[in-house]
C-alpha cells in the first residue's frame, strides 16, 4: 500500500523538473520569456539534438519541420535526406553483419585490411554525395532557412560521417 504514494510522488517530481524544458518545445511554451531567451532556446535545443543521440530520422524530422520548406524545395531535401538515410541503413547492416556473422578464417591479414579500405572508400564516396546533396539544398534556402541551417543541417550526419555511433542512431543495437 505505501509503494503507490511513493510512485505518485515519483511522478509529480518528474512532472515538475520536466514540464519546463517539454513546454519551451512548443511554439508559445514560453510565453512569458523576454527578448533574447529565443535565441538561447534555439542554442540549447540544438546542442540538446546533438547530443541526445536522437535517431538520424528523428533529427531529420526535426529539422525538416524547422525549415518549413517550400515544395520548391522539396526535392533538394529528398535528395538529401535519402542520401542520409541510406548511409545510416549501410551502416547498422554492416554493423549487424560484423557483430553476427562468423570470422573470416580464410581470408588473409592483407584480404582484410583490402576490404576494411574499400568499405571506408565506399562510406567517404557516400559521404561526399550526402556533402553535394547539402550544398544543393542550401542553395534553395532562403536566408532565414540559412540561419537554421548552418547550426543543424550537418547534425543527422556527423555520428555517420565520423563513424562515432551514438545511441539511438541504430548501431549501438
Amino acid at each position: 500500500m505505501r509503494a503507490m504514494p511513493l510512485a505518485i510522488a515519483t511522478l509529480l517530481i518528474a512532472a515538475a523538473t520536466s514540464s519546463t524544458p517539454v513546454f519551451a518545445q512548443y511554439p508559445g511554451g514560453n510565453a512569458h520569456a523576454g527578448p533574447g531567451v529565443a535565441g538561447m532556446r534555439d542554442r540549447a535545443a540544438t546542442e540538446d539534438l546533438a547530443n541526445s543521440g536522437a535517431p538520424v530520422l528523428v533529427q531529420l524530422d526535426r529539422l525538416e519541420s524547422e525549415l518549413k520548406l517550400s515544395p520548391e524545395q522539396r526535392e533538394a531535401w529528398n535528395a538529401y535526406a535519402d542520401r542520409i538515410l541510406g548511409l545510416a541503413d549501410d551502416m547498422t547492416r554492416s554493423r549487424f553483419v560484423a557483430r553476427t556473422a562468423p570470422r573470416p578464417t580464410d581470408a588473409t591479414a592483407i584480404e582484410q585490411l583490402d576490404q576494411l579500405a574499400a568499405s571506408e572508400r565506399k562510406r567517404l564516396g557516400t559521404i561526399d554525395e550526402i556533402a553535394a546533396a547539402g550544398k544543393a539544398l542550401y542553395a534553395t534556402l532562403t536566408a532565414d532557412q540559412k540561419r537554421i541551417a548552418d547550426h543543424k543541417l550537418v547534425l543527422p550526419i556527423r555520428p555517420l560521417a565520423t563513424g562515432v555511433v551514438l545511441p539511438g542512431t541504430g548501431g549501438g543495437d
